[in-house]
């Protein structure tokens, strides 16, 4: 993703909000998904009504609202490795909501946990509304494997499992003590920046008269 590699996009989120979501999770009811995400200003939350709820899947990728959903839809549609990655979270245990931002600490992307109940583990992926078409679906990428990571450890099922993780796997921020990147999430976003850009020539070979 060129000069964006150095960005780091996976957030921990605070050992509060943590706590919430695993306390909450303790009556068998599902964590909010805005229960651990901090935002500078938060907007108002984008409410999905109970039939669209009631028919999301309870694993793999759920987007929340209209932009992540258009979002999820051109990646899956553009991107063999997004393909992969939404089905390899599909056989996981987690449930991974997704959801453009028009404010975030970062303007790229952001992972968190949210919290588990019933076998099921939370999380969420924040896109920062500024980056669209090829971009927001490179960073989503990026993001989807730090949650196919996830589902790769089991024991990550609150903020201190998710520290453990990233402190074996990841190398730390020098902006802040809970950020951390991976190679194999930057490898996987430049992956799907190098396909799209195949995709867009192909479709404009395939505009241009023989």
């Amino acid at each position: 993703m060129g000069g964006r590699v150095g960005v780091l996009a996976l957030v921990a989120m605070s050992a509060t909000g943590a706590l919430q979501g695993i306390s909450s999770a303790q009556s068998g009811a599902p964590p909010s998904p805005d229960a651990q995400v901090t935002v500078s200003e938060p907007p108002a939350s984008r409410s999905l009504d109970a039939a669209h709820l009631q028919a999301a899947p309870t694993r793999g990728v759920r987007p929340l609202g209209l932009e992540a959903e258009q979002l999820v839809g051109e990646a899956r549609r553009l991107s063999p490795t997004v393909r992969r990655q939404l089905a390899t979270l599909e056989r996981s245990d987690l449930l991974v909501y997704v959801e453009v931002r028009p404010v975030l600490p970062t303007h790229t992307a952001r992972l968190g946990l949210v919290g588990s109940a019933g076998g099921v583990r939370y999380l969420k992926i924040e896109i920062h509304a500024t980056n669209r078409g090829s971009a927001g679906i490179s960073w989503l990428a990026h993001e989807l494997q730090h949650a196919i990571e996830i589902a790769s450890a089991a024991d990550v099922t609150d903020q201190a499992g998710f520290m453990r993780l990233y402190r074996r796997i990841g190398r730390r921020s020098f902006n802040s003590a809970g950020e951390f990147e991976t190679a194999a999430a930057i490898r996987v976003g430049n992956q799907v920046t190098v396909e799209l850009r195949s995709t867009a020539s192909a479709l404009m070979a395939a505009r241009l008269p023989r």
